[in-house]
This record gives structure tokens, C-alpha cells and sequence, in this order.
């Protein structure tokens, strides 16, 4: 994250929206999150002082990506959108959807979930962020990680970005477990992978520059880097 932000101090590109707060802002920024650090075992959660509730904000992810249930308060919920997806008059599990095809064939390359529902948020005055995940099992000398690349077609990098990454790690653990039983009966070990983001357009707005340069000033990047 320290990253992200020295990242988008130094290029990013100022945009400028009527009626919004300026951005600075870069294409098509990818992240890695390697380990299985979670919310609950953070490393250094000091570094996170100057988001507003970032705890309660964490949570209220983490049950946003684990949970069918609509969000209260808010115009969308990616886990209503991931785990009872509304198609042509059907109710789908697409997470139940990318745990079966990894079960049955574990180098599928469908084991994919879209948040972006076409009939609901292409006019709504709010969509989600994050419009797709995709899960990979990647096989490692004797064992298979599980990895997951989400996409997400516009990114606050500084308030939003560790809470996305929290509630997608969970939301990554919850199929892990799911199918690790499946892999033991095949005499196949399956652990941890990678979390990678792709944010087509990565930034901060501009209320948030202080509160970035304030964060690398008191966590410098040498002594915090993971």
C-alpha cells in the first residue's frame, strides 16, 4: 500500500471531474499481495491511522465480500452481486460456480465472477468498483496455490484499497477451505496463493494527498517495504 501511494504521488495525473474533487490518478495499476496476512493478523496496522474508521470500514468489507446479503446504506454489494448474481430471471452462485470447475478440473480457465450487472448498474448513479474476479489454482512443485486477480474499473486507492484487499482475502480463504477437501481426496495439496488487483484507474482524490504524504513521512518506504 506505502507503495500505491509513493506510486501515485510521483505519476499520477491530475484529472478533473465537474462537481468532484480532483484525482490524481494512473492507468492500469497492478498490485500483488503475496502471504496470507488477513485483517485479523495485520503486520503493521498503524499505517492505515489516517483512514477515516478504517476498522469499522474493514469489516463492513469483509462482510460486503462474504455475504449474499444486500448492503444497508449502500447502491450495491459485491457479495450479493457474487454469491446471488440476478440473470434472466435466475438467481446465480458464481461462487459455487468457480468452486465446482476448480474441483473438476483444477487449470480451468472459467473459474471467473463478474460484479458488474449489465440491467442494473449500466444507468444507476452508482456501480461498483470492482467488476470481476477470477481464481487460479497454479501448481508449485508439489502443491497447488490458489490465486485470485480482481479487476476494478475505477480505484480509491488510499480509503478503499486495504479494505477491498481485507474483504477479498477473506472471500479467498472461504474457497480455499472450500476446496482443499476436494484436492486432499485427489492426493493434491492446495494452499495460498497471491491476491492481485488490476485498477484501471488507480488514484486518490485531492482532500486525500495530505493525509498520503503525512502516511510515507511517518512509514517511509525503506524501513516499512514488505
Amino acid at each position: 500500500w506505502l507503495d500505491i501511494l509513493d506510486t501515485i504521488l510521483r505519476f499520477g495525473r491530475e484529472k478533473i471531474i465537474p462537481g468532484e474533487d480532483f484525482k490524481l490518478d494512473i492507468d492500469n495499476l497492478r498490485a500483488i499481495v503475496p502471504g496470507e496476512e488477513d485483517y485479523k493478523t495485520m503486520v503493521n496496522p498503524e499505517i492505515f491511522k489516517y483512514i477515516p474508521d478504517f476498522e469499522a470500514g474493514v469489516q463492513r468489507y469483509v462482510k460486503q465480500f462474504t455475504s449474499p446479503n444486500p448492503l444497508e446504506g449502500s447502491a450495491y454489494s459485491y457479495g450479493e452481486e457474487l454469491f446471488a448474481h440476478k440473470a434472466g430471471g435466475r438467481i446465480i452462485n458464481q461462487i459455487d460456480y468457480i468452486i465446482r470447475k476448480l474441483s473438476s478440473n483444477p487449470h480451468t480457465g472459467r473459474a471467473f465472477a463478474d460484479t458488474w450487472n449489465v440491467g442494473r448498474h449500466m444507468e444507476a448513479p452508482e456501480g461498483p468498483c470492482l467488476v470481476g474476479v477470477q481464481f487460479s489454482a497454479i501448481k508449485d512443485r508439489e502443491r497447488y496455490r490458489l490465486n485470485i486477480k480482481t479487476r476494478f474499473k475505477t480505484h480509491d486507492m488510499f480509503s478503499a484499497w486495504p479494505s477491498n484487499v481485507f474483504g477479498l482475502r477473506e472471500l479467498q480463504k472461504y474457497v480455499l477451505e472450500r476446496l482443499q477437501e476436494t484436492f486432499h481426496k485427489n492426493g493434491l495439496n492446495l494452499e495460498m496463493g497471491h491476491l492481485l488487483t488490476v485498477s484501471e484507474s488507480a488514484h486518490f482524490y485531492g482532500a486525500q494527498v495530505e493525509n498520503a504524504q503525512n502516511t510515507l513521512r511517518e512509514f517511509p518506504l525503506d524501513k516499512h517495504r514488505t
